[in-house]
């Protein structure tokens, strides 16, 4: 275990490829949390020795040292830090990656959705995101502990050349379809309504 943590030393990613379960696999793994976030997973399909364990291979990205909370959603759900993978520097029907880095102040049976929102000057919505691109649900996240979500948005073919603001929002969708908006507040205290600007993108013909 130790010559393999040697060996990930200071990576910013790592791909894991498993075939088959051993006693490796658990403390592995558990090592590699603490420095790293899971991206992606996926199982081995379509092999001719394939069983139900056969393994399948994960994508983990180090978490960046400079976290901190920026925003918090809601009592619990803290955002501490973002990036855009692409320029600001957009065109229509481009798509764009955004990276996020999310915690909970406290375990919880709640399941929050983030949404991730494309606004023009007078506030209206042009395109939105809301499925998480993270392996691990919030639902099952614990406490104080770092996780990854890498989602995808595409910028509407129609829309006119202008600056729009990326802002993001979360909410709790209930049994009955009733959606919650969880109000967002800086590390202050100072509130923020129920959207937090990210940045500007620019559309250019």
């Amino acid at each position: 275990l130790e010559r393999m943590m040697n060996f990930v030393g200071s990576a910013p990613q790592v791909w894991w490829l498993t075939v088959g379960d051993t006693p490796f696999a658990a403390p592995f793994e558990a090592r590699l949390l603490e420095h790293y976030a899971l991206l992606r997973a996926e199982k081995w399909t379509n092999l001719t020795l394939a069983s139900e364990d056969y393994g399948g291979w994960k994508q983990y990205l180090q978490i960046p040292d400079n976290l901190a909370d920026m925003f918090l959603f809601g009592d619990n759900l803290h955002l501490q830090a973002w990036s855009l993978l692409e320029s600001v520097e957009v065109r229509a029907c481009q798509t764009i990656t955004v990276r996020s880095w999310w915690r909970l102040r406290q375990r919880e049976n709640q399941m929050y959705t983030v949404t991730l929102a494309l606004a023009d000057a007078g506030g209206q919505g042009l395109a939105q995101e809301d499925v998480w691109g993270a392996i691990t649900k919030p639902l099952y996240w614990e406490a104080n502990q770092t996780y990854l979500d890498q989602r995808a948005l595409t910028i509407p073919c129609n829309t006119p050349s202008g600056d729009y603001s990326l802002v993001i929002g979360a909410y709790i969708l209930s049994d009955d379809g009733r959606v919650t908006d969880q109000p967002i507040t800086l590390p202050d205290g100072r509130p923020l309504g129920n959207r937090a600007y990210l940045t500007t993108l620019f559309v250019r013909p």
